[in-house]
């Protein structure tokens, strides 16, 4: 009978039969990743490994995500995994610069048994990355293109000018000092007499826009004979904030 016995695993520098491998392996397609739209294609990988977290430590537009494998293990260090992009070891912003159309498929190991070959720096994990390469055939060019709407899911509730000098007098007679606003202050911020002098504004809705446009495009050619084969990619991400 046939059996799925002879498929092949790489492994660290080799490759296994797929039966012999034991250990915690997990593997995403590329076209999994694109359904989640992002610009970044660590962002990608949210959700799609059990055991893998991906966080965001910047609203900055273009900023790399943090990647923590089945959690943190130091205080003090990052925690960041290995990259080893085409068997090349790497680092997190240049895995970031990927684009998604680039990319064959992820393989992430989390175990120690998995990450043995890669010594210590593989101790917070391993993120394997392989790329597309070209194939025997005719030229042959893909173009794709995406544009969304970002808006914040929440924005701050502020209070207004006469609740915050009510709770500075608050606080500091709290503290056993004067209060800092008199009475007279208090009333024109609440019934606004000089908006110049006690001015009511919530400067978070007037300098954050509320909508940021998003656009990615990619094109990609391969092709080539059976000596010499190519593909070249190229990727333009326009992310406002």
């Amino acid at each position: 009978e046939s059996k799925m016995l002879d498929e092949l695993v790489v492994v660290g520098y080799g490759v296994q039969r797929k039966s012999d491998v034991a250990t915690s392996v997990a593997s995403v397609k590329a076209d999994e990743m694109k359904t989640f739209p992002a610009g970044n294609v660590a962002d990608m990988l949210r959700g799609r490994a059990a055991g893998v977290n991906v966080t965001s430590s910047s609203g900055r537009p273009g900023s790399t995500p943090s990647i923590t494998i089945r959690g943190s293990r130091s205080i003090s260090a990052d925690n960041a995994p290995l990259y080893i992009i085409d068997g090349s070891p790497s680092s997190a912003t240049e895995f970031s610069t990927l684009s998604a159309d680039d990319i064959e498929s992820v393989e992430i190991l989390k175990d120690a048994a998995s990450q043995a070959i890669y010594g210590a720096r593989a101790s917070d994990g391993v993120v394997l990355v392989t790329t597309k390469r070209g194939k025997v055939g005719k030229a042959t060019v893909t173009f794709s293109a995406d544009a969304g709407i970002q808006s914040p899911t929440s924005m701050p509730e502020m209070v207004d000018s006469y609740n915050m000098a009510v709770l500075v007098n608050e606080a500091l007679v709290n503290d056993g000092m004067s209060p800092k606003y008199t009475q007279e202050q208090i009333n024109a911020f609440r019934y606004g007499t000089n908006e110049f002098l006690y001015p009511n504004v919530d400067w978070a809705e007037e300098c954050l826009k509320k909508s940021a446009l998003m656009q990615q495009y990619n094109v990609n050619i391969t092709g080539g004979s059976e000596k010499v084969k190519y593909f070249v990619g190229a990727n333009i991400l326009m992310q406002g904030g």
